[in-house]
């Protein structure tokens, strides 16, 4: 125990503590040779000083992070400090690349390590192992004591499934980024989305997934949707679609009871899905008609006028409808065709879509205001609009029948090429005749209104501006004290901040929704960050169960506060409804948690 806290001491103040010793440089790789669906973890160590890592680019690689670590150990009476600072490599592409030297700036030295080679062959190769950190008591950790099962890449996987692989320009293609586990999972969060080039990207909405079962080469496998999205490629060639990383916890399985009392789950691993490439053909140019603007999918085309019997100098709206699937954001109006005696003003656009698993469908509207200034017969149109259908592979012309426009009433022009002001009945109103029209006396004479700067409210209008003044003091104070002082003030509205969201899972839970479960795990999630100041989105159930227990929380209600973490976890990533009877009763024992927890938690 007394080296413990003798080794805390030394990493609290090392720069006080430490004598000098030479400082040593280098840069390491958890494997020489991995799959391009694996993450490669490039670790930096400096030894005997405190510098900061310059790396150059890595060709083949995307570079994430860095994560870092520092240890302070004492052996034999001698001291030693290290720190570490932790890139993920993600392959890009297969072949054998070189980490260049990286140089290490420390106290004023320029220091290099050297080069390392490294292969990317095609698939994955590497166990799913947990993303490591540094752990100050070692092999004393309860961790460190119990064996975690190993995760490879045949347990757990993440697939990117592309609708078509050879497609035309501008045609949908709808991509699916899928997790294949043998195992239940906790709390996927995406680490690395690259933007997708070359594509019109609209993501699909997918609320909470639902979990299905299914078979891959013989292996049963639970999967789910992580995220969707329908692209529309705008250029043509051969494009990629990259590797998508993310990080996700599972539920394991182990013969010690101490696990199944407590169900805990892994540390969080990497996965990653491979490139997948698209071939994007452009569009032929036989048989293109002249009006064609870019429009790719299957489209209709409507025209409305209302009202159809007007007099002259009276509105009327022309409404033109393009309805179907496909890129309808780039749409553009068909051309409307130039009418005697009619003026027409600018559209009004509106969009009504809907981004589903087939792609991007729904309606666009364009409304134009016309004004008739002659009377008589108008015909309005045809209209026409073009766009190429992949499925047949041909460019198809959508036609509108012409619309007629009945016209009473004179012209409204004037004779001097000037269109006067009109009613809405088309008729000229005329206000008065003589331009120097004196104002008629009132009836009465009487004594003057009381003067404004004689009135309440302007004295008020004095006060409210030093008041105004003062409450913004006070306000901007209570910000610098709250930026000062964070970690009170997160502590101090954990327990309000939990209720809020239980508040909103009640609502939930009185309608049987699913996502009852993700706002009362958030809840109790968000308290412990909270109180601890820990970021939520970084807490497992694991990290939790040592907050609870280093912050005096008895065995019996910290077991009950994961138990409650697991029973959310469990509705939620697996199928099944639930009563909500059994919804108000988690609820309960929620907010019963967070009191008792509360009354234990020492700050």
């Amino acid at each position: 125990m007394k080296r413990i806290l003798l080794t805390l001491a030394f990493a609290a103040t090392p720069e006080v503590l430490l004598p000098a010793q030479a400082v040593e440089v280098e840069a390491s790789v958890n494997a020489r040779r991995i799959g391009v669906e694996d993450v490669l973890e490039l670790t930096v160590s400096i030894h005997g000083g405190k510098g900061t890592p310059r790396l150059p680019e890595v060709e083949g690689f995307r570079v994430t992070g860095p994560s870092t670590s520092s240890q302070v150990q004492i052996v034999n009476g001698q001291m030693s400090s290290t720190s570490a600072f932790i890139y993920d490599l993600l392959p890009e592409r297969e072949g054998t690349f070189v980490i260049g030297p990286i140089p290490v700036d420390v106290s004023g030295d320029t220091h290099t390590t050297e080069p390392i080679e490294v292969e990317v062959v095609a698939g994955s190769l590497a166990p799913r192992r947990g993303r490591r950190g540094f752990d100050p008591f070692g092999s004393l950790s309860p961790r460190a004591r119990r064996r975690e099962p190993e995760i490879t890449a045949e347990d757990v996987f993440l697939r990117t499934e592309v609708s078509k692989s050879s497609v035309y320009q501008g045609e949908t293609v709808v991509v699916t980024y899928r997790v294949f586990s043998k195992y239940v999972p906790h709390g996927p969060q995406v680490d690395d989305d690259p933007p997708l080039t070359g594509f019109w990207v609209e993501d699909v909405d997918l609320g909470s997934p639902t979990i299905e079962r299914t078979r891959v080469d013989g292996e049963e496998y639970l999967t789910f949707p992580i995220k969707r999205r329908v692209l529309f490629p705008t250029r043509t060639g051969e494009l990629t679609i990259p590797s998508m990383t993310l990080s996700m916890a599972f539920r394991l399985s182990s013969n010690d009871p101490f696990d199944t009392f407590f169900a805990r789950a892994s540390r969080p691993v990497s996965l990653r899905s491979p490139p997948e490439k698209i071939d994007v053909k452009p569009l032929p140019s036989a048989g293109r008609p002249r009006d064609f603007a870019g429009a790719v999918g299957r489209f209709e085309l409507e025209a409305e006028l209302k009202p159809e019997s007007v007099e002259a100098g009276d509105p009327v709206t022309l409404t033109l409808t393009v309805t179907g699937n496909g890129n309808l954001r780039s749409v553009e109006p068909p051309e409307l065709p130039d009418t005697p005696g009619l003026r027409r003003f600018d559209p009004k656009m509106d969009e009504k879509l809907q981004t589903e698993i087939a792609g991007l469908r729904g309606t666009k509207t364009w409304e134009y205001v016309l004004v008739p200034e002659t009377g008589g017969t108008k015909e309005l149109g045809p209209w026409h609009f073009s766009y190429f259908d992949p499925k047949v592979g041909e460019y198809v012309e959508r036609t509108t029948e012409p619309l007629k426009l009945r016209v009473s009433g004179a012209s409204t022009t004037a004779t001097n090429g000037v269109a006067p002001i009109v009613t809405p009945r088309g008729e000229i109103k005329l206000l008065r005749q003589d331009i120097r029209y004196l104002k008629e006396a009132p009836e009465s004479l009487g004594v003057a209104a009381r003067p404004f700067y004689g009135s309440a409210f302007f004295f008020a209008s004095l006060v409210l501006p030093v008041l105004w003044n003062f409450g913004f003091v006070v306000y901007l104070k209570r910000k610098e004290r709250e930026k000062t002082h964070s970690t009170l003030f997160r502590s101090r509205r954990a327990q309000r901040m939990a209720r809020g969201r239980l508040e909103r899972g009640r609502k939930l839970a009185s309608l049987g929704s699913k996502e009852f479960y993700e706002e009362v795990a958030a809840a109790l999630y968000r308290y412990v960050g909270d109180k601890k100041s820990k970021s939520p989105s970084g807490l497992t159930m694991t990290s939790i169960g040592a907050l609870l227990e280093n912050s005096g929380v008895d065995d019996t209600l910290r077991s009950e506060f994961l138990g409650v973490l697991d029973e959310c976890e469990e509705a939620r990533f697996t199928p099944g409804v639930r009563s909500r009877e059994a919804m108000e009763s988690l609820l309960r024992r929620a907010r019963e948690l967070i009191v008792s927890v509360e009354k234990q938690m020492v700050p």
